[in-house]
């Protein structure tokens, strides 16, 4: 059981709250085969605990993930409709300067069209052209050295 220092000395140092680290027995008594079995299952312990709080970790950053793309999505969809009421008001202005509600209207739909056509294009060219790239030169990389074996 591990021995905790008072709560109020915490104040002074809080790594104070820590468990005690435990004394290991002497191992100068052991044989070279128990210790590197010794060895053997301390690594084996180290590398379960490494897995655990790797899972323990990655279950923590999806869950703030989670909570980030709830809130992104919202703006999303708060950001595409201020900009229908946006472009709601363009129309209503274009009306009232004397424009018919239909040309106002294709007017609008045609600038939204043509700035949504440049920034898909410019979007589309950008788009990676070999996926993993690097993994896959790494992958035929290790095939040609494991052929080379043979």
């Amino acid at each position: 059981m591990p021995q905790y220092h008072q709560p109020e000395q915490a104040m002074e140092d809080p790594r104070r709250l820590l468990p005690r680290p435990r004394r290991e027995p002497s191992l100068s008594h052991l044989r070279l085969s128990e210790l590197v079995s010794l060895a053997a299952d301390k690594t084996a312990l180290l590398a379960r605990k490494e897995i655990e709080l790797a899972k323990a970790d990655a279950k923590a950053d999806l869950r703030q993930e989670a909570v980030v793309a709830v809130g992104l999505g919202t703006g999303g969809v708060c950001a595409i409709l201020t900009l229908a009421m946006f472009l709601l008001a363009v129309v209503f202005g274009l009306i009232e300067a004397g424009l018919p509600g239909w040309a106002a209207s294709l007017a609008v739909a045609a600038a939204v069209l043509i700035v949504g056509s440049i920034s898909a294009y410019a979007g589309w060219r950008k788009r990676v052209q070999e996926p993993m790239a690097a993994t896959r030169r790494s992958l035929e990389r290790g095939m040609e050295w494991a052929r080379g074996l043979r």
